[in-house]
């Protein structure tokens, strides 16, 4: 497959990713939601290095340090620096949350909704803008924006043209993911009470301590 082609395919099945996540997400289906936008960046970040390195490496996010090192042959070398490490960390900590087989010891991400959300679109947009102005592809996120297509503007700040750091700080449902090896599946918990929390440039995360962890 030629570069520009597999570009492409990376491009169309990251937005379709993407644009479930955020539905699963908007939704309250919290693990299925945040698995899309672990699989959406990566695609989109890989489509990055296919046009500017003409290879894709085969790294997953929760390898962020060999991520980052493939992108030094980058001309876009820059790209994760101006990407929250934070929201990245817990793409990469739901990536391996996806194969039980590899979970050795107890391990939870959370993260409050609405910044999760802010910085995925964040992400997702920066890209498509690199995309765009780099290789003039119209794409299915470029399409669905001028039309305003409602899965995509909903809650989404980017395109919405909110200041971020108030959405950010926005009254949110929050979510935290645990896995147990030695337990069935990923429990979720909720906070009973949406809260507003604050932003700083970077996305708050949550974490459960569970006494009985064995």
């Amino acid at each position: 497959m030629n570069k520009d082609l597999l570009a492409t395919n990376l491009i169309h099945a990251g937005y379709l990713d993407y644009i479930a996540a955020r539905f699963l997400l908007n939704n309250d289906f919290i693990i299925q939601g945040a698995t899309l936008a672990s699989s959406a960046v990566e695609k989109y970040l890989k489509a990055v290095l296919v046009l500017t390195t003409g290879s894709s490496k085969k790294i997953h996010l929760d390898r962020f340090a060999e991520l980052k090192d493939a992108f030094k042959d980058s001309s876009h070398n820059d790209l994760l620096n101006h990407l929250d490490d934070i929201f990245l960390e817990i793409l990469g900590k739901i990536y391996r949350f996806r194969y039980y087989d590899n979970i050795r010891k107890p391990d939870s991400t959370g993260f409050f909704v609405n910044q999760f959300l802010g910085e995925l679109d964040y992400t997702v947009c920066a890209v498509e803008l690199l995309i765009k102005n780099g290789n003039g592809y119209s794409t299915e996120y470029s399409r669905a924006a001028k039309d305003r297509e409602p899965n995509l503007m909903e809650n989404n700040y980017r395109l919405n043209n909110w200041v971020k750091e108030e959405f950010m700080v926005r009254k949110s449902q929050a979510y935290a993911i645990y896995v147990n090896p030695n337990r069935v599946g990923a429990y979720v918990a909720r906070l009973k009470e949406q809260l507003h929390v604050p932003y700083l440039g970077k996305i708050m995360t949550i974490v459960i301590n569970d006494a009985n962890d064995k």
